[in-house]
């Protein structure tokens, strides 16, 4: 996929999504530039603003089943039912981290 696609798809989902302002979008696409094109390693502070950016559930719901699955079998989830099943386990694993992340 060339840059100017994913730079397209990225500007869609950040105004469609999430509701980003324009000034938002410039930003986030300048530093995926930087990161993609010269590869400069990003600051924690920048991994943070833009991942605010992001909602978990648009990724999982997004996920093919093989994608899932190896998601639950790296967390070490139970890998049998339905994709609706593994998207749920995730979640909760995903609450149970972030839960753990902030004690």
């Amino acid at each position: 996929m060339c840059m100017y696609s994913v730079c397209r798809l990225l500007t869609v989902h950040l105004h469609v999504q999430v509701g980003g302002s324009a000034y938002t979008v410039v930003l986030f696409l300048t530093f995926y530039q930087q990161i993609r094109s010269k590869g400069d390693q990003p600051s924690n502070e920048d991994i943070l603003r833009f991942s605010k950016l992001f909602e978990d559930q648009i990724t999982l719901d997004n996920m093919s089943r093989a994608q899932l699955k190896a998601i639950n079998r790296l967390l070490m989830l139970p890998t049998i039912g339905t994709n609706n099943y593994l998207r749920f386990q995730l979640r909760m694993k995903l609450r149970q981290l972030r839960a753990d992340d902030l004690v």
